[in-house]
């Protein structure tokens, strides 16, 4: 879904330094912080 593609920039760009509540245009951390979950969903490797 849409929020979960925003909750995966979100963590990849926290992981580079980056402001991401600035980033989402989110006026407090909180709101950014909700973003911020993997929902328990990891990485799940695909051979092609």
């Amino acid at each position: 879904t849409f929020h979960e593609q925003r909750s995966l920039s979100e963590r990849l760009y926290k992981e580079q330094g980056l402001d991401t509540q600035k980033l989402l245009g989110h006026k407090t951390q909180q709101q950014t912080d909700r973003y911020h979950d993997d929902r328990g969903k990891g990485w799940i490797k695909v051979a092609l």
